[in-house]
């Protein structure tokens, strides 16, 4: 028995995000022959499709697209063997002292930041990991900007016409003050009314965060002295509203359990 590398090439697909994810999966194949390796890799790869929501509801589609690259590991599995080298010729002393990097700059000891790309999560998973985290800010839901009584047809025109933005049906509650939601790729983007002139620490403008354990967040808040206002209810989230040091307007939003009305 032999061991080799395959390079998979496997793609996640999230619903309404029109951004697409590529990972390249490098795994570890034992098989007697190249042959036996590839078909293997393939199986491995076709048996890992599957379909599954991320935390925002949305679903995942995650395909295995085909190998790109297989080699055979020549030495013996163990402390200080050598699993794979790429060749470079031509490199000159500089190029090559060039490829050496610091300690900090290693993968092994960075942090893994957020990407910022589509959410691929699996819910259940991430689920999980939220029960032993401490509350924490996700992302980013939506923006609210705001547009004077009577704008909404301008406003249709310059983020739906010309900036390609679909349009989302808002919350019954909300409609009676006017305004519009629309899609802009896996965020939404609030278009509000409001008189011109308005007080910063009176706008409704806002950024809304999606966060994990609101109620945790609620109780900190309150512990250092922010005033907190609840929102209309909407059903599928709960919600609330405060001031920044400024007076910026922020809103905290956590998925609520299905059927559930935040």
């Amino acid at each position: 028995m032999s061991w080799y590398l395959a390079d998979m090439v496997v793609q996640f697909d999230v619903q309404d995000d029109p951004r697409g994810v590529v990972h390249v999966n490098t795994c570890l194949i034992e098989a007697e022959s190249p042959e036996e390796a590839h078909d293997k890799a393939l199986r491995l790869g076709r048996d890992a499709e599957s379909e599954y929501e991320n935390p925002s509801g949305r679903r995942v589609r995650q395909r295995f697209l085909g190998l790109r690259e297989l080699s055979e590991i020549h030495e013996t599995l163990e402390d200080g063997a050598e699993i794979a080298f790429h060749e470079r010729i031509g490199v000159s002393d500089l190029e090559a002292r060039r490829m050496v990097v610091k300690k900090e700059q290693l993968s092994v000891f960075q942090s893994v930041a957020p990407s910022g790309g589509p959410d691929y999560a699996p819910a259940d998973i991430m689920a999980k990991v939220d029960d032993i985290l401490p509350p924490r800010v996700a992302s980013i839901h939506h923006a609210q900007i705001m547009i004077p009584t009577g704008g909404e047809a301008q406003a249709r025109r310059f983020y739906g016409g010309l900036l390609g933005m679909a349009e989302l049906d808002k919350p019954q509650p909300l409609r009676a003050r006017g305004g519009l939601w629309m899609q802009a790729g896996d965020r939404q983007l609030h278009i509000g009314v409001e008189s011109p002139g308005v007080e910063r620490d009176k706008t409704r403008a806002h950024v809304a965060y999606e966060v994990t354990k609101l109620d945790a967040w609620r109780s900190r808040l309150e512990a250092a002295g922010i005033e907190i206002v609840d929102g209309d209810r909407i059903a599928g989230l709960r919600r609330f509203e405060l001031r920044d040091p400024f007076g910026n307007r922020i809103e905290l939003i956590e998925r609520a359990p299905t059927g559930e009305v935040g």
